[in-house]
């Protein structure tokens, strides 16, 4: 899908995610794309980590990420199905 095509989606409150973006650190185990709330102009860019020492399965690390052309003009973007559940729960 296009940027434009999945704008309504972000604007619903889903999670996105690039298809063939390899990921951009190396012990990461998923990355999600959302929209920033209304302090921040641009994308939240989570990143879930997979942590073994603590007794919760992962954790997340926020990146705000403004919007670049290679956003608006790339077509691999997608809805999330297995974005965190919790996550919504979380304050931003």
């Amino acid at each position: 899908m296009k940027f434009s095509e999945i704008l309504p989606r972000l604007l619903s409150g889903e999670f996105v995610r690039l298809r063939r973006k390899p990921l951009e650190f190396p012990l990461a185990k998923r990355e999600f794309f959302r929209l920033g709330d209304c302090r921040d102009s641009g994308l939240e860019h989570i990143v879930e980590f997979d942590v073994k020492a603590t007794p919760e399965s992962a954790k997340y690390v926020v990146f705000h990420r403004s919007l670049t052309r290679n956003h608006l003009i790339r077509d691999d973007w997608e809805v999330a199905k297995d974005a965190p559940k919790h996550f919504e729960k979380w304050k931003w």
